[in-house]
């Protein structure tokens, strides 16, 4: 028995001696091959990479329904991940994975992202059109009062660029026909609100977005009628340009910009008078002058809904249909938009003319007819989330993130 032992013990040195001059003779192989040119050490890396992880695969066999993104959804958990495996090793496996680069990045750009909800304008209970305005730290859940516009407005529109806070017309009473061409800038920088050239054409119910530096609203009622009309203003020369109108007439639509193009969702029309579920984008470099492309209908009609961007989808929540105030929300896929809309869990209330913003990875839903609360959608958790209201009390509010969310 003692003998056995023994002669095992000396055939396990042997081996391990071969094993190792095996690797001395591949080592040097290597880098004759490598001096050659004909292989480099990267190739032969990964190549062994992908045998081993074979190799694991056959051992342990299962079956994946997630990409490596998806698994790491959350951007707290990708976040903890990145920063436990330190930046070598974050950056290495940035470079191994697509799916973790493409993470990374929108991870850091919800950093660099100002965590600030603004909104203004609106209307007290009273009917009384305001110019006061309200921004909500999202890190801190708290609100901070801000200097109030320089005129009252209540069904207006706004968006932001270059850090700044930018509103359009609206209604200075609420009961009666006017509207306003007016618009102006809030520099939170300076701290104060300064007027813009008026617009094209004075317009309430309208909406606005920023595409590429420049502000465009978009439909609308103009006191008269319901408009298909849309221009957009360069901030840098201070001039509005009429663009293409849009296929329909829409008051109150959901407007958000995704990828490079600007989407129109909804919105009420006179002639017959009803909700929409039409939509439609455009893409303002795609040819000149630019043209609105129809896409699929969302499942629902819906008028002053409100949409805002998220993580490569278009997220439209809420809205109003047959007088009743709707809870549903919808999304679309920028990259896919012919797969059509799928329906997402309910928010917590039911809002129309609400106001919505993607700040973090997260979906920011406030205010509207009704409900003066506020929540947020998580998309990794599929649920909605409750947080603190606002000290003031407005409905038809207006709400935008400054310049960098995502």
């Amino acid at each position: 028995m003692a003998q056995r032992t023994s002669d095992e013990a000396r055939g396990w040195q042997d081996l391990r001696a071969s094993v190792a001059e095996l690797e001395k003779h591949v080592a040097a192989l290597c880098a004759c091959l490598n001096d050659a040119g004909v292989l480099q050490e990267q190739t032969l890396l990964a190549r062994l990479h992908r045998h081993r992880f074979a190799a694991a695969v056959q051992r342990h066999p299962c079956t994946w329904d997630a990409s490596l993104q998806q698994a790491l959804r959350p951007t707290q958990l990708l976040d903890c991940v990145l920063r436990l495996a330190g930046q070598s090793t974050a950056l290495s496996l940035c470079m191994a994975s697509t799916d973790l680069s493409l993470g990374a990045a929108d991870l850091r750009r919800s950093r660099l992202a100002p965590a600030r909800l603004y909104v203004c304008g609106g209307q007290h209970r009273g009917f009384q059109s305001l110019r006061s305005a309200e921004c909500f730290d999202t890190a801190r859940g708290t609100w901070e009062l801000l200097p109030p516009m320089t005129e009252q407005r209540a069904d207006l529109a706004a968006a932001s660029a270059g850090g700044r806070l930018y509103v359009c017309g609206g209604r200075p009473q609420i009961f009666r026909g006017e509207c306003l061409d007016s618009a102006e800038c809030f520099d939170p920088a300076v701290g104060a609100w300064a007027p813009l050239p008026p617009m094209a054409e004075a317009r309430s119910r309208t909406r606005a977005a920023v595409l590429q530096g420049l502000l465009y609203v978009v439909g609308g009622y103009s006191g008269s009628e319901f408009v298909a009309s849309a221009e957009r203003l360069d901030p840098a020369t201070g001039r509005w340009e009429a663009l293409p109108r849009m296929s329909a007439e829409r008051a109150d639509p959901a407007v958000a910009v995704l990828g490079g193009r600007l989407y129109v969702c909804g919105g009420f029309r006179a002639e017959p008078p009803e909700s929409l579920a039409c939509a439609e984008r455009l893409d303002p470099g795609a040819a000149a002058p630019p043209a609105w492309e129809a896409l699929p209908e969302m499942h629902a009609r819906r008028a002053e809904a409100v949409a805002a961007p998220l993580l490569g989808h278009l997220y439209v929540c809420g809205g109003w249909c047959q007088g009743e105030r709707l809870r549903g929300v919808d999304r679309l896929a920028h990259e896919h938009p012919a797969a059509g809309w799928r329906t997402l869990p309910p928010m917590l209330e039911r809002r129309c003319a609400a106001s919505a913003a993607a700040i973090g990875g997260r979906l920011y839903v406030y205010g509207g007819r009704g409900p003066a609360s506020a929540e947020r959608f998580d998309p990794a958790l599929d649920a909605w989330e409750a947080l603190p209201a606002p000290a003031g009390s407005r409905s038809l509010p207006l709400a935008a993130v400054a310049a960098g969310c995502l």
